[in-house]
């Protein structure tokens, strides 16, 4: 089952009752629908558009046309709904499938940013709830809880400024959370991507870290994770 089935079966239920429209009932039943997260490979205007998803293969739509390709372009991180309809081909070592996708969400993803005075106030300090982490190739992985009511929340991942060096192993890395003052009225969820390809050194295939954040009731989460590239 995917990761984000286990997540959320909730999400991929209302994915599939809001997207799906087919004249065989059967393509609408959950085992024959598919989520997972990924990553998208496009060219201009959506030349030779797939997703890898996580779980190691891509998936090229075969309803591209109802596709935003302006909104899902190269490098687009997604969670993806979609079902399954061609044989299993390989291209270039890499297995692949035609799908109809039955429905795209964005996720936030980014990379890692220096922490200056210039942008601490920005950055904020607000607690911030780890449900789940997890990595995959070079993107490390968050599920988020935080409470808020209609304010966009800034979240992002910093380290100290400067060249990364051997003594700087495992690298230090916190989660900051900027409320932008919301009310916190309900709680919410969300899921974001960082990008570590920046945080590589020379001479080594792999850079140890640590991730701290605050939560809610003041304790520290601590998340320690090997970056191998």
């Amino acid at each position: 089952m995917k990761k984000v089935l286990k997540i959320s079966l909730i999400l991929m239920t209302a994915f599939c009752i809001a997207s799906c429209g087919f004249d065989d009932d059967d393509e609408c039943s959950l085992s024959n629908i598919w989520v997972d997260f990924g990553l998208i490979e496009s060219g201009a205007e959506g030349a030779d558009f797939k997703i890898h998803v996580d779980d190691g293969y891509s998936i090229v739509p075969v309803n591209l046309n109802q596709i935003d390709i302006e909104t899902f372009t190269n490098d687009v991180r997604v969670i993806v709904n979609y079902t399954v309809v061609g044989e299993k081909v390989v291209t270039d070592g890499e297995e692949q499938y035609n799908a109809k996708i039955n429905s795209l969400r964005k996720v936030l993803y980014k990379g890692v940013l220096d922490i200056t005075s210039e942008i601490e106030d920005s950055i904020g300090n607000d607690p911030i709830h780890v449900k789940e982490v997890w990595t995959k190739d070079h993107m490390l992985n968050f599920q988020l809880q935080y409470y808020g009511n209609s304010q966009i929340h800034f979240i992002n991942l910093v380290k100290t400024p400067g060249e990364i060096t051997e003594e700087d192993l495992p690298l230090e890395l916190e989660l900051r959370h900027n409320n932008n003052n919301d009310l916190q009225s309900y709680a919410m969820s969300a899921f974001v991507t960082f990008d570590l390809s920046d945080l590589q050194l020379t001479d080594r295939d792999s850079l140890n870290y640590i991730v701290r954040a605050t939560d809610f009731d003041g304790t520290e989460f601590s998340y320690e994770g090997v970056y191998k590239y």
